[in-house]
């Protein structure tokens, strides 16, 4: 559990490097948003790559989770519950952005990109807001 944040982050960087120097049919930018990372020859390298990242931020989720239910008495656990539901909901999220390819259906692919940076961003702002009650 120690090195799952380290493995999850070279998880994400190895798959975020090979997409953007395999072919993919973005247009014109040096520096590609994340979307245009998993068009063309990148698609598969790209699916692969979030897939192999959820397991390795669920495990984390989890086992933070755990640590805060066994070693926080101030919070109530239905709190701590529901904060840690909101990222595993994102993973969803994550799938949906992963497997639904940009160049076939673009909608569906953003709902999953914006669906999953917008949970992932609700969750940072509800764990800030828990460990300034907490301190």
């Amino acid at each position: 559990l120690c090195f799952l944040p380290l493995t999850a982050a070279l998880t994400l960087v190895l798959t975020l490097i090979i997409c953007n120097n395999l072919p993919n049919n973005a247009k014109g930018s040096e520096l590609p948003q994340i979307s245009e990372l998993g068009t063309g020859q990148a698609y598969g390298m790209f699916a692969a790559g979030f897939i192999l990242l959820l397991p390795q931020l669920l495990a984390i989720l989890f086992g933070r989770l755990l640590f805060l239910i066994q070693s926080q008495d101030h919070a109530p656990r239905w709190l701590l519950i529901l904060i840690h539901i909101v990222p595993c909901v994102s993973g969803i999220f994550m799938l949906i952005m992963a497997t639904v390819s940009v160049d076939r259906n673009q909608s569906l692919h953003l709902t999953g990109a914006y669906g999953m940076f917008g949970l992932i961003s609700a969750y940072l702002f509800m764990h800030t807001i828990l460990i300034l009650y907490l301190w």
